[in-house]
C-alpha cells in the first residue's frame, strides 16, 4: 500500500514539472523503468511527446540456469542481464537415442523379441521389435505299427524344462503277415507246419507229425590210409549206420619225396615228403639256418631331434639294423628374464582381456622354433577388463540393472538387478476402445472374445499380451439360427438350421436339427428296386422323391423277407464213423443268411477190429467198445442186440458177463408234426420195465426226417436236454440220463419209434 502511495506522489510531481516546462518550452527528463529487446536495454523519458532515451546498452548476460538436452527432450540455457534483469532462454535440440539391442528368446509360454533400449542414464525408452510368437519347439517321433503293437506319433517339446508331450495319429497294429511252410517228417525229426511272419520274429509250430522209419541200404566203405574199410547198412535219408560187416585194415601212408628246400639266413632247409593218397606230409634232412652276414655302414650323427647310430646290413638278404645308438641331444631354450623378442623368442599369440598370450622360444642349438609339445611356449598374462559402468532404471517389463562394458573388448555384463515395476492398466467401466484397450480376439457364437488393455504408465503404453491382469473377457454372441432345409423324406423328416453369423471373418459353421411332428416316409417305386429281398433280408429301394437309398419298412407291403432258404451252397461233408452217421452240410446262399442244413446222410461204417481176446471179445480201435457176432435170426425176445441197432453187427461182451439191450416190442407210430410222449407207461410195456433211463431209442422214417427231442428228469419236471437230429434212421442214447422218466419227440414226417431197454 505504501508503494502505491509513493508512486502516486511521484506521478503528481512529474506532472507539475512537465506543466512548468511546457509552459516555457523546456523540461527536465523523467525516466521510467528499463525497456528491453533481444540485444539491448534502455530507459525512455516519461514526459509526453519526449523521445529522449537514456542508458541504452547491450545486455550484460550472466548464466542463471541450464538444463542438459535429453533423449526426445530439448535442453535450455537461461541467462540474466546483470543490469536490467532481462532473461534470455536458448534451446538445444533433443538428443537421438543411443540404441542398444538385446535378444529375448521365445519360450513355450512367452513371445520372443528384440528389446531396444537407450544406453543413456535416465532414459526410459523401450521398444519390442521382430516379435516371434510363443509356442512349443515341436519334435515328432513316428513309431511305426508292428504286428502286435499300435503305431503312433509322439509329439514333444525340445525346449529346456518344458514337459509338453502328446501321442497322436494312432495307427492300428498290423497283425502277423503269416508265411506257412510244411516240413515233412524224416527218420530223425518230426514233421510240422511252421508259421512265421514276414515282418517280425514271430514263429509257431503246428500240426506235428511223428518221425518215419529209417530206409536202410547196403553201402561199401573203402579203406583209407588211417581208417579201415567196411560194409554198412546206411539210411538213405539221415546216414545212420545200422550194421558193420567185412571189416578191412587201414592202407597206411605211401610217402614220396618232393623238391629239396635250401636254408636261408633265418629259415632251416629240409627235404619234404608227401603221401600220394592223402594230404599227410613230413620233413627230413633238416639243415640249420645260415644266420645274417652283417656289414657296418656310415655312422649318422645325433642332432636336437634325431638319434645318432651306425647302420648295419646283411650281405645275403635285405635285413637292416642299428648299433652304437646315441640319443637325440634335445632343444635348448633361453628362458631368462633378459630374453629378447626376435632373438630368443617371438610373440605367437597376443594376450586379451581374458585370454593369455603366448611366447614361442627359439632353440639356441638349431636356431629353430620347433613344435615339440609346448615345451618352448610360455604364457603372457591376460590384460583384464577396463570396465565402464552405466545404471539403467527398471521399466514395466524390463529389470533395472547396472551395465558393465569394457573399453578394449566386447565384454558385456550386468549386476545389481532390480525387478520390473510391472504394468498398470485402466479397467473401469468407462474404459475407451482404442485409448484404454483393444479387442484382440473377437467373440464368436460359442467362444468368448478377449480385450487387452494398454499400460497407463508414462513411456510404456504396451498392449497386454501374456499378462493376465491386462486381459478382459467379451461374452459369446450366440447363434443366429436360420432354417436351411424344411423337413422331407430326404432328411429323415427333420428341420435343419444353420447359423447366419460371421465370426472372425468366416461364416459360422454351426448347425442343428429339430424333430418334426410330421414324418415324411420314402416313396416305393417297383422300378427302383436296388436289392431284392431274400429269405432274411429286406429289399433296398431308391426313393423317386429324394433319390436316397432306403431299406423296406417293417410291416409294409413291399420288400419283406421271404423266409424261403436256397440251400445251394455246399459247405462241408461229415464222414460216417462206427458210431455216428455221415452227412453233407448245405448253406443258404440267399443274401446274408448263412443258415445251414444237414442232408444226404450215410450209414454207419463197420468197426475197425483189433485182436480177438481169450474170452472171445474183440475191441473196436476207433470207439474202444467190445463186440461179438450176432445175426437177425438168433435175436429172439430177450436176446441181446448191438447198441448201434443194426440187424448185422458186432455186439459187446459174451453171454456170461455182458449187459446188452433187450429186443423191443412192436414199434410205436409218430404222426408228422404231432408230439409223441414216451413215459413210464411206455417203459412198462417193454421187456424190462425197471430199465427206466438205461436204454436206446431208435427213430426211423421213410425219408429224411427232422426230429425235435426234449428229455425230462421227471414227468413234467426238470429239462435235462433239448436237441434236434435229422436223418432216415436216428438213435438216441439215454445212457447218461439215469433219472429219465419222460421224453417228448416231434417229427417232420410220419415215423416210428422203438425203445431198447438195457438188461
Amino acid at each position: 500500500m505504501k508503494r502505491k502511495i509513493s508512486l502516486l506522489f511521484v506521478a503528481l510531481g512529474l506532472f507539475v514539472a512537465l506543466f512548468a516546462f511546457a509552459s516555457c518550452g523546456e523540461h527536465e527528463h523523467a525516466y521510467g523503468d528499463w525497456e528491453t529487446d533481444g540485444n539491448n536495454h534502455w530507459k525512455n523519458c516519461l514526459v509526453e511527446g519526449c523521445t529522449e532515451v537514456s542508458e541504452k546498452a547491450f545486455h550484460t548476460l550472466k548464466a542463471e540456469s541450464s538444463k542438459r538436452a535429453e533423449c526426445e527432450a530439448p535442453g535450455e540455457t537461461v541467462e540474466v542481464c546483470e543490469v536490467c534483469k532481462y532473461k534470455k532462454t536458448t534451446a538445444t535440440d533433443p538428443l537421438d537415442h543411443d540404441y542398444k539391442e538385446k535378444t529375448v528368446k521365445k519360450t513355450c509360454d512367452s513371445d520372443g523379441y528384440t528389446l531396444v533400449t537407450c544406453k543413456r542414464s535416465g532414459c526410459k525408452y523401450s521398444e519390442q521389435k521382430d516379435v516371434i510368437p510363443k509356442g512349443h519347439e515341436i519334435e515328432k517321433n513316428v513309431v511305426a505299427p508292428t504286428c502286435t503293437e499300435d503305431g503312433y506319433t509322439e509329439v514333444s517339446c525340445t525346449a529346456f524344462r518344458c514337459d509338453y508331450e502328446e501321442v497322436i495319429d494312432i495307427v492300428p497294429k498290423l497283425g502277423h503277415d503269416e508265411v506257412v511252410s510244411v516240413v515233412a517228417p524224416t527218420c530223425t525229426t518230426e514233421g510240422f507246419t511252421g508259421v512265421t511272419c514276414t515282418r517280425c520274429p514271430f514263429a509257431e509250430t503246428r500240426d506235428k507229425k511223428p518221425v518215419v522209419p529209417h530206409s536202410y541200404k547196403e553201402q561199401v566203405i573203402m579203406p583209407t590210409c588211417l581208417e579201415g574199410g567196411y560194409t554198412a547198412n546206411v539210411c538213405s535219408a539221415c546216414g545212420d549206420e545200422a550194421e558193420l560187416t567185412n571189416l578191412t585194415d587201414p592202407l597206411g601212408h605211401n610217402m614220396q619225396q618232393a623238391a629239396v628246400v635250401a636254408p636261408t639266413c633265418e629259415a632251416e632247409g629240409y627235404t619234404p615228403l608227401k603221401c600220394s593218397r592223402c594230404e599227410y606230409t613230413e620233413t627230413t634232412d633238416v639243415v640249420e639256418a645260415l644266420g645274417h652276414d652283417l656289414c657296418d655302414g656310415t655312422p649318422v650323427e645325433a642332432d636336437c631331434r634325431k638319434d645318432g647310430y651306425t647302420p648295419v646290413t646283411c650281405s645275403r638278404c635285405d635285413y637292416t639294423d642299428k648299433k652304437d645308438i646315441v640319443p637325440a641331444l634335445g632343444h635348448v631354450y633361453y628362458f631368462e628374464d633378459d630374453a629378447q623378442e626376435g632373438v630368443h623368442y617371438k610373440v605367437d599369440k597376443l594376450p586379451t582381456c581374458i585370454d593369455a598370450g603366448e611366447r614361442m622360444y627359439r632353440c639356441t642349438r638349431c636356431n629353430k622354433y620347433p613344435a615339440d609339445g609346448g615345451a618352448n611356449v610360455k604364457p603372457i598374462e591376460p590384460l583384464g577388463h577396463d570396465e565402464l559402468y552405466e545404471v539403467v532404471a527398471p521399466t514395466c517389463i524390463v529389470k533395472g540393472t547396472t551395465i558393465v562394458t569394457c573399453t578394449r573388448c566386447d565384454h558385456y555384463d550386468t549386476k545389481d538387478d532390480t525387478d520390473p515395476i510391472g504394468h498398470q492398466y485402466y479397467k473401469e467401466e468407462d474404459a475407451v476402445l482404442g485409448t484404454h484397450y483393444e479387442i484382440t480376439l473377437e467373440p464368436t457364437c460359442t467362444e468368448k472374445g478377449e480385450k487387452s488393455y494398454y499400460c497407463t504408465r508414462e513411456g510404456c503404453g504396451i498392449l497386454a499380451t501374456a499378462d493376465a491382469n491386462g486381459k478382459g473377457e467379451i461374452p459369446e454372441i450366440g447363434h443366429d439360427w436360420q432354417v436351411s432345409h424344411e423337413p422331407w423324406c430326404g432328411n429323415d423328416s427333420v428341420t435343419e438350421f444353420t447359423c447366419a453369423n460371421v465370426c472372425r471373418g468366416e461364416q459360422c459353421t454351426g448347425t442343428k436339427t429339430e424333430e418334426s411332428e410330421e414324418k415324411f416316409l420314402h416313396t416305393y417305386d417297383d422300378e427302383r428296386v436296388l436289392i431284392k429281398e431274400t429269405c432274411v433280408d429286406y429289399a433296398t429301394y431308391q426313393c423317386p422323391v429324394c433319390e436316397k437309398d432306403f431299406v423296406a419298412y417293417e410291416g409294409s407291403d413291399h420288400g419283406q423277407p421271404t423266409g424261403i432258404h436256397k440251400y445251394e451252397g455246399f459247405s462241408n461233408t461229415v464222414l460216417p464213423t462206427c458210431t455216428e452217421k455221415g452227412y453233407t452240410v448245405y448253406t443258404c446262399v440267399a443274401g446274408n443268411c448263412g443258415t445251414t442244413e444237414n442232408r444226404d446222410y450215410t450209414n454207419l461204417i463197420a468197426h475197425t477190429l483189433g485182436d480177438v481176446l481169450e474170452n472171445g471179445t474183440v475191441s473196436c480201435q476207433v470207439c474202444n467198445k467190445s463186440y461179438m457176432d450176432v445175426t437177425a435170426e438168433n435175436v429172439k425176445g430177450s436176446d441181446k442186440i448191438c447198441i448201434c441197432g443194426q440187424e448185422e453187427c458186432i455186439c459187446e461182451g459174451t453171454s456170461a458177463d455182458w449187459e446188452g439191450f433187450a429186443k423191443p416190442g412192436d414199434p410205436y407210430s409218430i404222426t408228422a408234426n404231432e408230439m409223441f410222449v414216451m413215459s413210464e407207461v411206455v417203459w412198462s410195456e417193454q421187456t424190462n420195465p425197471l430199465a427206466i433211463g438205461h436204454g436206446l431209442i431208435v427213430l426211423g422214417g421213410q425219408e429224411e426226417t427232422v426230429y425235435t427231442v426234449v428229455i425230462y428228469a421227471e414227468d413234467g419236471g426238470e429239462v435235462l436236454e433239448t436237441f434236434t437230429v435229422a436223418g432216415a434212421y436216428v438213435m438216441i442214447d439215454l445212457y447218461n440220463h439215469e433219472t429219465v422218466v419222460k421224453v417228448e419227440i416231434t417229427a417232420t414226417t410220419d415215423a416210428t419209434v422203438s425203445f431198447y431197454a438195457s438188461i
